[in-house]
């Protein structure tokens, strides 16, 4: 055999080898992150909680009781836009806008709601619900459906119903959110490189499932109460769209609109090339499960 010709074929084996070898290091970098992630989040929901809600409790006695006239809770999934929803909402000062009240266990998580609630300095407060959080995580709310109902017409929160319609994007972005440790960017941040990895594809066709299961809790837990929905694809993500959906949701609440503001930057590339190495691969499993009719959005990223 030729030499030249010899010389091709040892350097497109070598090629492959390393080819399999990144493949490799980036299917293993993945399941170390995720890995990781998922434990600190378990140990955060169902541990740190109780020791925390003690805390709270103990740091606010002294705390005069104040209940806002004006309150308000965003009920949503995660990777919904619902952290840039809540930095929008608190660019108006005469808002107080707290995060994820409810993200650890409690004995009391109204009893919780009401201790931040009364620490508030504005007349307007609000919070954000995940509905995983009122589904998993709040297992000693044994009436789920009860516990939304009484915040709403007993306490008076007026209900703000955030969704993603897209749940393999949704998916996608909780993915490899866990996958980077990293759920947020700060505008003037320094900008990281997108993290690249191979993707097993039934993980995704798992968070696409219990997306859809969430969606579906969700639908049951709005039976019945009067709420404003919000959709992330329409309103929330197009910034020219953001003023609007604030003066809708201050209309809701009863309260004055202020222009909103934002120091969050997306995370998730929008190319899925960019975030995985085995994009086909993904997709043509997807292709063969009841979430089929995601292979376009898929295609298109």
């Amino acid at each position: 055999m030729d030499n030249t010709v010899q010389q091709r074929i040892d350097s497109v084996k070598t090629m492959q080898g390393q080819t399999k070898e990144e493949k490799r290091e980036l299917s293993d970098r993945f399941k170390k992150n995720f890995l990781m992630g998922t434990l600190r989040y378990k140990a955060s929901a169902f541990y740190l909680g109780y020791p925390l809600e003690l805390r709270d409790k103990l740091t606010r006695l002294a705390v005069p009781a104040f209940d806002p006239p004006n309150k308000f809770v965003i009920f949503t999934s995660g990777r919904s836009g619902s952290t840039l929803l809540v930095d929008l909402i608190n660019s108006n000062p005469n808002i107080h806008c707290d995060l994820e009240l409810l993200k650890r266990r409690n004995f009391a998580p109204m009893g919780l709601i009401k201790a931040h609630a009364k620490c508030s300095t504005q007349d307007t407060y609000g919070f954000k619900l995940l509905s995983y959080q009122l589904k998993n995580v709040q297992t000693h709310v044994i009436n789920k459906w009860v516990f939304l109902d009484r915040l709403v017409n007993k306490e008076g929160y007026k209900l703000i119903h955030l969704e993603r319609e897209n749940k393999a994007k949704q998916a996608l972005s909780i993915i490899y959110a866990f996958y980077r440790g990293k759920w947020h960017n700060q505008k003037g941040s320094k900008q990281q490189q997108s993290l690249q990895f191979e993707l097993d594809p039934e993980v995704l066709y798992k968070f696409i499932n219990e997306s859809e299961i969430l969606k579906s809790f969700e639908m049951e837990m709005l039976q019945g109460q009067e709420h404003l929905h919000v959709s992330y694809e329409q309103d929330l993500i197009n910034p020219d769209r953001r003023e609007e959906t604030i003066q809708k949701m201050s209309d809701w609440i009863g309260i004055e609109a202020v222009k909103p503001e934002t120091s969050l930057r997306k995370v998730t590339p929008s190319k899925l090339s960019t975030m995985i190495s085995n994009k086909q691969e993904v997709i043509d499993f997807i292709a063969n499960t009841e979430y089929a009719h995601y292979v376009p959005t898929l295609e298109k990223m």
